[in-house]
């Protein structure tokens, strides 16, 4: 609009209970939430219709993201999971990803063969969809020892080889470098950061 205000163009409502997350990519959005679904959804020019669920877990979705023909999802029952957007199969899981709950899970970028994820137990993990016996690497060390709070929420990647992520009760950002496993910068912020966004 010229005078610079929001107005909605189109709403779905997708879940009986509230939704934790959402993904969009040209015109697919898919969200997930309390009920333990996704919800796949095609964006019209005016209308967001939805298109498919898909049941992912018993408990609740924290995290979708989206990769070609593929999503990740992330749930408080601790799994991580890759689906196709094809199909709408389950094409890989990792059933105890992280302990007490994962939060979420992010494709590498170029990399899809790559999934970062991370979780109530304070600890980010790379996988490797083709072996998922145990982690390509895991980055600890955010939170101080004896932390209460320890979830980690939502890294965000800033390029192929690095990202940074906030979490509970830490008021600070990390950044880290895949390569070396190393926090490479620790920035104060004030509160806590929950989820990270590349706007570029």
């Amino acid at each position: 609009r010229a005078s610079g205000a929001l107005a909605e163009l189109a709403s779905l409502r997708a879940h009986a209970r509230g939704a934790w997350t959402l993904a969009a990519t040209g015109d697919r959005v898919l969200t997930g939430a309390k009920d333990g679904t996704v919800c796949v959804a095609a964006l019209g020019d005016a209308s967001l219709v939805e298109t498919r669920r898909v049941d992912v877990s018993e408990d609740d979705v924290k995290d979708v993201a989206l990769s070609n023909d593929a999503f990740a999802t992330a749930s408080d029952d601790g799994a991580v999971a890759g689906w196709d957007l094809r199909t709408f199969s389950r094409a890989w899981r990792v059933e105890r990803c992280h302990a007490d709950g994962a939060q979420s899970a992010r494709y590498r970028p170029g990399r899809d063969e790559h999934v970062l994820t991370a979780g109530r137990d304070a600890v980010v993990k790379l996988w490797d969809l083709r072996s998922l016996a145990a982690p390509l690497a895991t980055f600890s060390g955010h939170h101080a020892a004896g932390a209460r709070r320890r979830a980690l929420m939502h890294p965000c990647w800033l390029d192929a080889s690095t990202f940074a992520v906030g979490g509970e009760g830490t008021a600070r950002l990390a950044v880290y470098d895949v390569a070396s496993g190393r926090q490479t910068a620790s920035l104060q912020i004030g509160s806590d950061c929950t989820a990270l966004a590349d706007v570029r």
